[in-house]
């Protein structure tokens, strides 16, 4: 039922000595066939105009990164997010992921402590002082070209408050209580001061550089549309957890 969008975000965690993975460039179609697709989606997935809100415990976010002599990976959890509708296509959203429950699955005892603790630490993501990263999806277009993706996604990907553009492919589809997004990301980590063992930065690291990319693989659920109370709830919750520390917007 789900389908791990492995949004490979290179999570900064010890970059990938090994080769890189390097998705497809999403390209988009044309006006014409772009607009023929957004007709044959609508009628195709019968989808109601709205706000569809993230269902944050049936959906999963799989991080990999790398360095040398090591691969790792893990999982983070969406806090909160949502996908607006109209016309019958998904037209913008944004995705709060909490940061604080980052977690390493391929190490253990010991070297499981450490990573993690290295991992939250400002070398890294600073977790304390910035417990957040969003996403905010400015445009989805229908897409071509790529095999199992049918929009690119476009937007901006905001980590310890350093906010940048970023492009993917995805697999938006419909379902029994609303629409499931499944993509995977790319996340170049120096752009967010993430320079630790890079080799952009720092010589002669030999096995000890950390591939500047991560990925992030995503597999979103939204339930909806929404009515106006479960919105209105939504939104406080949004605003008290801006108060609490988190990333300020992108």
């Amino acid at each position: 039922m789900k389908k791990l969008l492995t949004l490979s975000l290179t999570l900064v965690l010890l970059g990938v000595g090994c080769a890189k993975v390097v998705p497809a460039t999403p390209q988009a179609p044309s006006p014409e066939v772009a607009q023929q697709e957004q007709k044959v989606f609508a009628e195709q997935t019968g989808l109601v105009n709205g706000s569809y809100l993230l269902d944050a415990m049936t959906s999963q976010i799989q991080w990999k990164a790398s360095e040398v002599t090591m691969n790792h990976n893990g999982t983070v959890m969406a806090r909160e997010g949502s996908v607006r509708l109209l016309d019958g296509q998904p037209v913008d959203g944004s995705v709060l992921v909490d940061m604080v429950t980052m977690k390493n699955l391929n190490l253990r005892g010991a070297f499981l402590t450490q990573f993690e603790s290295h991992m939250r630490s400002n070398d890294f993501f600073d977790i304390k002082q910035y417990p957040t990263a969003s996403f905010a999806i400015k445009s989805l277009e229908p897409l071509t070209g790529i095999t199992g993706s049918n929009y690119r996604v476009d937007g901006e990907m905001t980590i310890k408050n350093v906010t940048n553009k970023v492009s993917f492919p995805a697999n938006i589809q419909k379902t029994d209580t609303g629409l499931n997004l499944v993509g995977h990301m790319v996340i170049d980590r120096t752009l967010y001061g993430i320079q630790f063992r890079s080799a952009k930065f720092f010589e002669k690291l030999g096995d000890k550089m950390i591939d500047d990319e991560f990925f992030l693989d995503l597999d979103l659920v939204f339930t909806g549309p929404a009515t106006e109370e479960q919105l209105k709830s939504a939104d406080e919750a949004k605003k008290e957890g801006d108060g609490s520390g988190d990333i300020k917007g992108s």
